[in-house]
């Protein structure tokens, strides 16, 4: 993000410590502040400010006891229920650290702990046994157990 917009964020965030957590975590108190600071400019910054804000985003990160987990899974909030990309996603979320925790560093997409062991289940997934939509009791089977699809394939 753009540092003089970053700039603005911290001080939103300092007003909003000021008034207490109840201020931090009104949506509506974020947008006024943001479009008094911004004086009509970033416009769009502002509005993907409050998307990742309505998300929750903003408490998790300001109340995590362990920050590091808790930005991989804003991360992953964010890319599910918003679609951004993770570039944006990561972006977002180190500048909600920095300015409400004073977090300098920047996530690492690689060192995201659900992919760690990625070789390990890829093995255990290719030596599962071969499943089918099963319709007679209407789950996904391993082919072997339904004798019934096996004739009707």
């Amino acid at each position: 993000m753009d540092k003089n917009f970053v700039d603005i964020i911290k001080k939103v965030v300092n007003e909003l410590k000021k008034k207490g957590d109840d201020a931090i975590s009104s949506i509506n108190t974020w947008k006024s502040l943001l479009n008094d600071f911004a004086h009509g400019e970033y416009k769009q910054e502002i509005e993907w400010v409050l998307f990742a804000i309505g998300k929750n985003v903003h408490m998790e990160i300001y109340k995590a006891d362990d920050l590091k987990i808790c930005k991989l899974k804003q991360i992953r909030i964010i890319q599910e229920q918003l679609r951004w990309t993770e570039t944006d996603a990561i972006d977002m979320v180190d500048t909600l650290a920095c300015v409400l925790r004073g977090e300098s560093s920047k996530t690492n997409k690689n060192i995201d702990p659900a992919y760690e062991n990625h070789n390990t289940i890829t093995q255990e997934v290719k030596n599962l046994p071969e499943k089918r939509w099963c319709k007679y009791i209407r789950q996904s089977i391993p082919l072997e157990i339904c004798k019934r699809c096996k004739l009707n394939r």
